[in-house]
Formats: structure tokens, sequence, C-alpha cells
């Protein structure tokens, strides 16, 4: 040791943060121990976890000066930043919060510190989409032109349905797939062909490219996933098609998202389609923000494009020029305008106000009810559930903050019912639940499987269609939703399903209180009604009936 250094005070300062043996370290250990939370802290850090090191050893030695959290409320950095004087002092973070801080009121982490990740990622993402570096700097692997000329000719002679969503179909879940792939089948049972195109590099806003060349769609045809082409290639072959065999087809456009609003008019003018078709799955038709949620965080029910709100949000600078695009397909196409929802057409009545020959409402499934749940046999905690991908705009992190508050409480234990859990999970107890082209039903089962008493259905979204809602009703579960939840209110108010809540801090009151559990009892009493979801007579939407 240097000449002069007091050997405590250089442990004090230095060896304990070494993990050398001492009363310092095993006091830092024995203080913390009880509030280190190793599994997360692993899995926040996977480059401890392939090591053979102690989480919590490291956490002392290293871990809080690299800035790692010890727990999913305790943020080190913060803290260091706003207290100098703990680090002045030569203590650990964290230490210093469990013996001292936590009872002076000094903060764990900022104030609103999830909204304001979420802020900050949403403008990273909205620059990174400005910045001329933007996009997927790996091409994807192209058709030739031959190979794609000779992929057509699965079609040859058929009536034809050329359909535009966000990403392929069949690779992926979701509400949009379900109803694509659902269309699919009942167009090929029809008789007709049904050749779809998603984004080779799938993003989550419309695009203005108009190199063609340069421009790679996601091609499947018949449910059959064949591989990437050009769209000049996809322009030039559909053209020569009509113009060659002169089939019917039809423009079905589900999505905007990621594709090239030119491209589409282009498309269109060469294909002469019998009927174009653009459906509001969501609300990308009147914002930037498909969900219209001012900075990824809160409905903003689309107020003008120059009002203070779009001023605020980081969608705002981007909503102009996007709604003028869409207005000029709108205007090119002329189309009938198909929602799955009255409630999703009328909120895009009163706000759109672009070309269309007419408007009609078609939902994607039939509710078909089997019988109703017996009153619930014996008295146990409520089973509580938060249903789909935990997801932000979903409500996921409200969720997540229900189920920390009351994960002391007897009458409730809570689960999340998803395809894959988060990275991290804690209160909640994860159920894997896929919902695919053959097991439509998965999600009802599950929830009739794990006796879900309660479905927590935050979506901080204006939904035009509620696959979640309509599953949970139809399982028998006593559904919590905000008014303001488009399609999945109305559902909740129709079926007298649930309750809808104004707010966080009344959802808050409603799990303190002993409503809810006398709520799900009268539902139980009732006869809950138990069924399943029958799709849509989707040929006849799309190719006569009421499309026509």
């Amino acid at each position: 040791m240097a000449a002069g250094v007091n050997p405590f005070y250089h442990y004090i300062t230095s060896g304990a943060a070494e993990a050398r043996p001492g009363s310092a370290h095993e006091a830092i250990r024995r203080a913390i121990a009880p509030h280190f939370d190793r599994e997360f802290y692993l899995q926040r850090n996977p480059d401890i976890a392939a090591t053979s090191q102690d989480a919590l050893d490291h956490y002392i030695k290293a871990g809080w000066r690299e800035g790692r959290w010890p727990t999913p409320d305790f943020d080190t950095d913060y803290y260091v930043r706003a207290n100098p004087d703990v680090i002045a002092a030569g203590m650990n973070p964290f230490q210093h919060y469990v013996v001292a801080g936590k009872r002076e009121g000094r903060r764990a982490k900022a104030p609103f510190s999830a909204i304001r990740a979420v802020v900050a990622e949403t403008h990273d993402l909205q620059f990174a989409r400005l910045s001329p570096s933007r996009g997927n700097s790996e091409p994807p692997t192209l058709l030739t032109s031959d190979e794609f000329k000779r992929v057509l000719g699965l079609v040859e002679g058929r009536r034809a349905v050329v359909s535009l969503s966000h990403d392929e179909y069949t690779k992926n879940v979701g509400g949009v797939q379900i109803r694509v792939s659902d269309e699919q089948s009942a167009i090929n049972q029809a008789g007709a062909a049904y050749i779809h195109f998603a984004p080779a590099r799938p993003v989550l806003h419309v695009r203005d490219d108009k190199d063609f060349d340069a421009l790679a769609l996601a091609l499947t045809i018949d449910g059959t996933s064949v591989g990437a082409v050009r769209a000049v290639d996809v322009l030039d072959e559909l053209s020569q098609i009509v113009s060659d065999r002169a089939p019917t087809m039809t423009l079905v456009v589900h999505s905007l998202l990621g594709h090239s609003i030119p491209f589409i008019q282009a498309l269109a003018e060469r294909i002469r389609p019998a009927e174009s078709i653009v459906w509001l799955h969501d609300f990308s038709t009147l914002c930037t923000n498909y969900s219209l949620l001012r900075n990824n965080l809160a409905f903003c029910g689309l107020p003008p494009v120059d009002s203070p709100m779009c001023q605020v949000c980081a969608f705002g600078d981007t909503r102009r020029a996007d709604v003028a695009l869409i207005e000029a397909l709108f205007e090119a196409l002329n189309p009938v305008v198909m929602a799955p929802s009255q409630a999703a057409m009328d909120f895009w009545r009163r706000n759109a106000r672009y070309r269309h020959r007419r408007t009609v409402v078609a939902p994607h499934a039939a509710p078909m009810l089997t019988g109703t749940l017996p009153p619930a046999a014996a008295q146990r905690a409520l089973r509580v559930a938060h249903v789909g991908a935990p997801a932000i705009h979903k409500g996921w992190l409200e969720y997540q903050e229900l189920a920390a508050d009351f994960s002391g409480d007897p009458r409730y234990s809570f689960y999340l019912l998803s395809v894959a859990p988060p990275a991290y999970l804690k209160n909640v107890q994860h159920v894997p639940v896929s919902v695919t082209r053959g097991d439509r039903g998965a999600m009802i089962e599950a929830l009739k499987t794990h006796e879900i008493d309660v479905v927590v259905h935050w979506t901080l979204c204006y939904e035009t269609y509620s696959f979640t809602a309509w599953e949970s009703i139809l399982a028998g579960s006593f559904v919590v939703a905000q008014k303001q939840s488009g399609n999945a209110a109305v559902l909740i108010r129709e079926n007298n399903a649930g309750l809808l809540l104004d707010d966080c801090a009344e959802l808050n009151q409603l799990f303190a209180s002993d409503r809810l559990v006398e709520a799900v009892r009268r539902h139980r009493a009732a006869g809950a009604p138990v069924g399943h979801l029958a799709p849509a007579d989707m040929a006849d939407q799309i190719l006569g009936g009421a499309a026509q």
C-alpha cells in the first residue's frame, strides 16, 4: 500500500468496492441483500449471467459504478446524480438508499421515469425516420423478374384479390394478421387467388418512396410465402396479366404502414381494380401515429394538425405531410372504406375529409354463445390477467404497477396470457398462449382453463376492433377497461361484461376496495356467458355483397 494512506480509509473508499475481505464489504452486503433482486439483475445483465460471478458481489464491486440497477425500482445513475453527497461520502448508493435515503424521502429513480423513457424513445424513433440514413442496411434476397413471372402463373385465369398489409401475415400474430389470414382462406374457397404484399422492411409509418426499382415487397400467394420482389416488377407483371388475360382484380388495403403511397397509386393505375377497399384496422389514415397516442402515451382524440397538442407530440411534425399523401391516395382510389366496428367508423367519419365511394361496417367475427359459467365453487383469490402482448399501448405499464401495488393482497393473483413474457416479470405469472391460424380459440380456452376471473383490458388506444375483449367476454371473464377504449368499451357495455373506468386512479380505488370482488361474484352468479368467435363471411365482404 502506498505510504501515508490510512488502511481503513483505503478499505472504505476502495477495498470494499473491490470485494476485499473485511467488515465494510460485509456490512454493505448485509444491508442490501434483502432488497437486491438477483433474478432481475441477471436478466437485465446477460454478460454477468454468462459468468460465474455472484450477482450481488458484482453489483457491490463494480455494477453500481457502471450504472446497473439492483432492482426494477432503483436507478443507480439517477441516484448518484441526484445525491452527490452520497458519493462524496464514499457510500454505495443502494446501501445509502435502503439504510437512510428512503427514510429521508430521497427518490429511487426519476419522477415519471417510465413515461420519460417512452417519450425519449418515441422522439428517437421519429428522428431516425427523418434522418438520411434511415432503414435497414441489409437488403433482402429478391426474386428475379423471371422467377416472379413463373410464380404468378399460379393465379392465371382466376379472379384475384391484391392485398396489402404491414407485415407477413403467415409469420406474425395479431388482430390484422388473423383477419388477413381468414380472408385469404375465404377468398381461396370462393375460387379466387389471394396475392399479398407487405414491406420487406416493415416500419410503422407511411412512405413516399418513388424509386420502385429499389423498393422491395414480401410476397405471399394463397397463404404461401414466396419471397421478396421488386416493386417495379410487381407493377410490370401484374399489369401484363391484366392486359393479357383481363382477370377481375380487387385491391384491398389492410394497412398503409410501411408502404410507399406513390407505389399503391401506381399499382391501382396498372391493375385497374374493379373495386378498391381501404380497411380501418387502425387510424394511420388520420395521423402518423396509427394509435392516436400523443408521444405514445395517451389517446389524443385527434386535435387539429396545427393545435398545441400536435406541436408537443413527436408525431406532429410528420402528420401534415403524411395526411397529404393519404389524401392524394384516396383521391386516386375513391375506395370503399370498411371498418370492423361502428365505433371505428363513427370516429373516422367525424375526422376524415377524404374522397371515398361509401362506408361499410363489417365485423371480423361473430360471437357464438354455447353456455354459461357456473357460479364460483369456492372462495379463493381472484385471478386477474393482462391478455395479449405486454406492450405499452396495450396498458402493460399500468398493469405492472397494479400488480406491484397489490402483490401482497391475498384477494388477488396476477397473470399474463401472451405468446412470450417480457424480459423481466415480477408479481405476475406468465401463461404462454398463441392464437394461430389453426387454433383461433386458444386464448378463450386458456382463460377458461386457468380460471381467469378478471381481465384488465387497459388499452390506451381507441380500439377499432378488439379480439381480446371478445375473447375475454366469451371466456366468462369480468372485463375492466377505460371508457375511451373504443370498440372494447362498446362490447363490454353491450354485453354487461364488466366495468368501464375513467383513469388509473379509479382502477386502483377499485382494487383497493371490495367493489371488484363483489362485482365478479354477481357476474358469475348471473351466469357469465361463454362461447367462441366465428369468422365473418369474408369472401362476400370482399368479392361481392357489402363491397359491391
